[in-house]
């Protein structure tokens, strides 16, 4: 497996499982399986989008 670790919130994660704040990752940068490429790019970058915008507005 390569790649960056990533919680349910696509949010990189250190080797502790650790979040790193205000980091978020998805699609073919994020570690584990590399099969249905654009409909999983596509679903984390959703899931990353949103919670990153929402980390902003809660400042």
């Amino acid at each position: 497996r390569s790649g960056l670790r990533i919680n349910a919130r696509c949010q990189v994660v250190d080797l502790n499982g650790a979040v790193i704040p205000g980091l978020y990752c998805g699609g073919e940068s994020a570690g584990g399986f590399s099969l249905h490429g654009l409909a999983r790019c596509t679903v984390q970058g959703r899931i990353a989008g949103r919670n990153a915008a929402a980390e902003t507005i809660k400042g």
